[in-house]
């Protein structure tokens, strides 16, 4: 199972359809950082996709967001 499908599972009762469908297909890591792009769709719920990462990764300390 990838990335996107394990977010999606995660956050199946906390996120739309169409939210759920503009995921991130991955992400970037720093040590132990992950660098998500998100859609701007998403911007509402970043923190709700930040904390679903933070506990697919237990290893991972920060979550950052690529605006660039």
């Amino acid at each position: 199972m990838g990335f996107k499908e394990k977010l999606k599972e995660h956050l199946k009762d906390k996120l739309s359809e169409e939210e759920l469908s503009v995921l991130p297909r991955g992400f970037q890591t720093l040590g132990k950082i992950i660098i998500l792009k998100l859609n701007p769709k998403l911007n509402e719920k970043k923190k709700e996709i930040g904390g679903a990462c933070l506990e697919l990764f237990p290893k991972i300390k920060s979550i950052y967001l690529n605006r660039g």
